[in-house]
């Protein structure tokens, strides 16, 4: 896990991206479906990186050609030689999940 941001500009710490990474795998470990999709030839562990960057992931147009507020868009490579799923999640979308995540609900 690495965050692009070592200033204070990194909503995310090293331990916290730890944390997600942590969920990522815990969820899908926790789905048969998705540990077969996810287990490789040789049974070899899946390593996931996350990066903060500050480069906003662009959604993609919505079906009137603007873009929607539902979207989070995030940019996931696989690199199954390698066994690595990165992850970059922009500011806007982490932002998302700051504060009281029930007021956006309303």
């Amino acid at each position: 896990m690495t965050t692009a941001l070592s200033d204070d500009r990194a909503l995310l710490d090293a331990a916290t991206l730890a944390a997600l990474a942590d969920g990522i795998r815990a969820t899908l470990a926790g789905h048969p479906a998705l540990v077969a999709h996810f287990t490789l030839r040789d049974r070899a562990a899946w390593l996931v990186h996350l990066t903060e960057t500050l480069e906003p992931c662009q959604p993609p147009p919505a079906a009137d050609g603007g873009a929607s507020e539902e979207v989070l868009p995030l940019f996931v490579s696989m690199d199954p030689d390698h066994a690595r799923i990165s992850i970059q999640l922009d500011q806007a979308f982490l932002a998302r999940f700051t504060g009281d995540g029930h007021l956006r609900q309303r």
